[in-house]
């Protein structure tokens, strides 16, 4: 089951926040996007974990879609 979009999830700010770093440079809210970013990439890799797992249920297209969605939704 997915869960519906929260600000708790890693990524729903990221693009806010980078856009704060940026435009009023924060060390502790680069800090901050840095950790975000890392969530993000083991969330990413969790993903694929279970994609590609021998015991799936799904077919090779769903999981191409799962990851395509997967990998946009680091693109917000």
């Amino acid at each position: 089951m997915v869960p519906p979009p929260t600000d708790e999830i890693p990524g729903s700010q990221m693009a806010a926040k980078m856009a704060r770093v940026l435009s009023e440079p924060d060390v502790h809210r680069a800090v901050e996007l840095d950790k975000d970013d890392n969530a993000m990439d083991g969330l990413h890799r969790d993903l694929l974990a279970r994609l590609l797992d021998a015991s799936r249920s799904h077919d090779t297209q769903t999981a191409i879609d799962a990851a395509l969605l997967g990998r946009s939704s680091r693109r917000r």
